[in-house]
């Protein structure tokens, strides 16, 4: 039986830690957590810009929000992309039955180059 596939991008997350030095995430953790409450204030205060090209991520994905996950200390950073599988009808039907969508781990692998600049060298997605 085939899969039916209900979108042509899927969603995935990036988990960053919080020791991780990524600077718009340490200065979040310093602002006060009232003024930056919704995902569109970052998104119109330019935060997932600065995360897209801090996270050296290709144009095809899309940072779309940001949770501070405290129990483990790290920051999960969600994106879409048509590089992710899209969750298909079973698992939309597991997720109204259960309440929680399991999303394919994003894990992007870097490389320092001779000159001291980073770059991208993968993109590994896990089930």
């Amino acid at each position: 039986m085939q899969e039916t596939i209900l979108a042509s991008k899927g969603w995935g997350v990036i988990r960053i830690t919080s020791s991780a030095g990524i600077p718009v995430l340490a200065d979040l953790e310093k602002m006060d957590h009232v003024r930056y409450n919704t995902q569109e204030e970052l998104r119109e205060n330019g935060i997932f810009d600065e995360l897209h090209a801090t996270l050296l991520l290709p144009e095809s994905y899309t940072v779309q929000r940001l949770v501070r996950n405290v129990l483990l200390s790290v920051w999960d950073v969600f994106v879409e992309s048509a590089d992710i599988p899209a969750p298909t009808y079973e698992q939309f039907l597991q997720f109204l039955s259960h309440g929680q969508l399991q999303y394919p781990v994003v894990v992007p692998t870097y490389r320092r180059d001779e000159d001291g600049t980073n770059s991208l060298v993968k993109i590994d997605i896990i089930k």
